[in-house]
């Protein structure tokens, strides 16, 4: 089965069980926006994902709405800054400095 498939099974169950969840969900990535994150990220994103995006650009609704449990699907933008984000921690992780700074901020 298809991701096609089985998003439609998936949102018509929403239409019926949960409109605000469907309400929440993003217009469709553009090809060149996927693009970007691919480049961003120095990684090619999973067939399907890309696929998921090219119908829903994540979901800018209720927090966790589609995916539970306060996980929120990423729009391109937010993937970008998440992955910034996330490199920024490791950097900072690897400086000699960070524990030391970190263990003096939690004694003091």
């Amino acid at each position: 089965m298809s991701i096609h498939e089985r998003l439609a099974i998936s949102l018509d169950w929403m239409r019926n069980h949960a409109p605000n969840v469907l309400e929440g969900l993003n217009p469709p990535a553009s090809a060149a926006e996927i693009a970007r994150v691919e480049s961003a990220i120095d990684l090619s994103l999973p067939p399907c994902f890309k696929e998921f995006l090219s119908l829903h650009n994540g979901e800018s609704g209720i927090v966790g709405a589609l995916l539970g449990h306060g996980n929120k699907l990423l729009c391109c933008d937010n993937i970008i800054q998440q992955y910034e984000l996330d490199q920024d921690i490791d950097r900072s992780c690897q400086d000699p400095d960070f524990f030391s700074v970190s263990l003096t901020m939690l004694s003091g």
